[in-house]
């Protein structure tokens, strides 16, 4: 009985605990990479509109973390300004933090 009073308190304290990462709302977007910054591990990139395939003037930097994963490229170093890029990504301390990058064919 005392076992189970515990593992149910543990349980609790461990959803309590990671409230925080599932309240994170991932968000995506398509666009053409406007500059890299390889140093500060930024990339800009200027959204497409998915449905017209335009470029809607609408500009945002995008950072790259050590849990970023990438999808068709290897690294940052493999990507090139002007590539088209899908970007899911959550913001973090006002940041927008890439969780997933994947080189895309325009």
């Amino acid at each position: 009985m005392r076992l189970r009073v515990v593992l149910i308190v543990l349980s609790g304290v461990v959803f309590i605990v990671s409230l925080p990462l599932f309240a994170q709302q991932v968000s995506w977007i398509w666009g053409k990479v406007i500059s890299i910054n390889r140093e500060e591990k930024v990339i800009q990139v200027e959204y497409i509109d998915p449905s017209s395939e335009q470029l809607l003037n609408k500009q945002e930097y995008f950072y790259i973390s050590p849990k970023t994963y990438f999808k068709d490229v290897k690294n940052l170093d493999e990507l090139k300004e002007g590539d088209y890029v899908g970007i899911d990504y959550i913001k973090e301390n006002s940041k927008n933090i890439i969780l997933v990058l994947d080189l895309e064919n325009p």
